[in-house]
């Protein structure tokens, strides 16, 4: 991933031009952090950030300064198949949240919306004494999954929307439909949790004072 922000970096050159040219895409704030803005000006080669919102990135376009948005992010996951394991973290709801806010609040913010595509890739495999074997692999759009199915929003654990690739609905709607869907469920599910949590620690508070006094 390094690589593909250090061509954008060494090409533009310049750091007024290269925040412009951000400002124009979609995926910015998931590939780019400040640290590397700082590296880049200090001459130093730009490293991978740790929180970046995708593993690989395919661009399609034939020149990446004049159609910086045919880009798709692809996010990979992997489960070893005969293992049972809980869904696992996929992405922060409350980051992603917060990247459409941003996103559309720019100048043609609701068009960069509309271009924004993030994939996830599940590989499924089957470990053996070479290595492994691979026994199915799934190919999601973010942007067309029925958020009313994820199967978990661990408001425990970093706001992160568990779910296992293979298992994602996809549904037909646009980009600007799943933000909204994505909103109405979080508000809907922070409730319940936050509802659930205060009953608890009243609970805990009671017990606690009443044994005390």
């Amino acid at each position: 991933m390094w690589r593909f922000t250090s061509e954008i970096f060494n090409k533009l050159g310049d750091i007024d031009k290269i925040l412009k040219f951000l400002r124009g895409t979609f995926w910015d704030k998931l590939l780019i952090t400040k640290k590397q803005f700082d590296d880049f000006k200090e001459g130093k080669h730009l490293k991978r950030w740790q929180q970046e919102g995708a593993d690989l990135v395919l661009f399609y376009g034939e020149d990446l300064l004049k159609e910086p948005n045919k880009v798709i992010l692809l996010n990979v996951k992997s489960h070893e198949s005969s293992r049972k394991s809980r869904d696992p973290n996929i992405m922060s709801a409350q980051r992603l949240i917060e990247y459409i806010n941003d996103l559309i609040g720019r100048i043609d913010g609701k068009n960069l919306l509309d271009n924004a595509e993030l994939w996830f890739i599940g590989v499924n495999y089957l470990a053996t004494e070479k290595g492994g074997k691979i026994t199915g692999i799934f190919v999601k759009d973010l942007f067309k999954l029925d958020v009313s199915l994820i199967p978990q929003i661990n408001f425990d654990a970093a706001i992160q929307i568990q779910w296992h690739v293979e298992n994602m609905k996809e549904i037909e709607q646009s980009n600007k439909e799943f933000a909204i869907k994505l909103l109405d469920e979080f508000i809907i599910r922070w409730e319940k949790h936050s509802k659930h949590k205060d009953s608890k620690y009243k609970i805990l508070a009671k017990s606690i004072k009443s044994k005390l006094t």
